[in-house]
């Protein structure tokens, strides 16, 4: 039996305008396919960051996972989670070649991140601020944000979950469909709570929990856009100078003859 191998984490204790945050950073070398920024929530203890940063770098992504500590105001943690992504700007990556993977984080929070991003891929999996009150109806904050969610969206919830129930998450897909800038998708799991993506020996938390991870890499392989090789980049600088000095000489094309000897067989 093969031994998995797992990269450690390094790890640092930061704060963001006085919003506390423990920060793993996990970067590739080579050519990543992209760059994730995750969200935990604060149950994920115990090194669960470093195995989320692990999964996503067995597809090819590198990234960081911070997790804030204590009350963390909505605003707060939009601000932080903006401020971080320019650590993957620093290293090279756009926008739309970042995804964003965020644990019970605020409906709200997800739209105005997105907006202050621009991230190629959101998937947000229990999310939480659904509803205002205990009638279980969406929020009548969350439409007029709609308008300016700038990511592809995937949102993951289970069925048990008190803080997103299903007239909800009904709503909120009828309004995205309807009013959403970007293709979005709203999958909810039978059976299980706010926990599913937590390890657990339960059938259907396990079934919940293998395939909400194999979404989130699904998703984000189809919109995140992957960074170019130096090839490509070597061809896009070749493409830029024709446009500016002229076209490039076209390469010779071979016109067969009728009776070019080449194109007979031997005799």
């Amino acid at each position: 039996m093969q031994t998995a191998v797992t990269i450690t984490p390094r790890r640092e204790r930061w704060a963001h305008a006085g919003t506390p945050l423990d920060v793993a950073e996990l970067y590739l070398g080579g050519i990543p396919r992209g760059a994730v920024l995750v969200l935990c929530a604060e149950d994920q203890c115990d090194g669960d960051d470093a195995v989320v940063l692990n999964a996503l770098a067995e597809h090819g992504y590198e990234g960081l996972a911070a997790t804030p500590h204590g009350d963390v105001s909505a605003d707060a943690l939009v601000a932080a989670a903006a401020s971080l992504s320019g650590r993957l700007a620093a290293r090279g990556w756009e926008a739309a070649q970042i995804g964003v993977l965020a644990f019970r984080i605020p409906v709200a929070s997800a739209m105005r991140l997105s907006a202050a991003t621009g991230a190629g891929a959101l998937v947000t999996v229990s999310p939480v601020g659904l509803t205002a009150d205990a009638r279980g109806e969406l929020d009548a904050a969350l439409p007029p944000l709609v308008s300016a969610t700038r990511s592809p969206w995937l949102v993951l919830s289970g069925e048990e979950d008190p803080a997103a129930p299903a007239s909800a998450l009904t709503d909120l897909s009828t309004l995205l469909a309807a009013r959403g800038p970007r293709h979005s998708q709203v999958v909810r799991y039978p059976g299980v709570g706010a926990d599913l993506y937590l390890r657990s020996t339960e059938p259907l938390e396990l079934a919940a929990s293998f395939d909400h991870r194999q979404r989130i890499i699904e998703w984000f392989n189809a919109q995140v856009e992957p960074r170019p090789t130096p090839l490509a980049v070597a061809w896009r600088e070749r493409r830029g100078a024709s446009s500016s000095h002229g076209p490039l000489p076209a390469a010779p094309i071979h016109h067969a003859d009728a009776h070019d000897p080449r194109e007979e067989g031997a005799d």
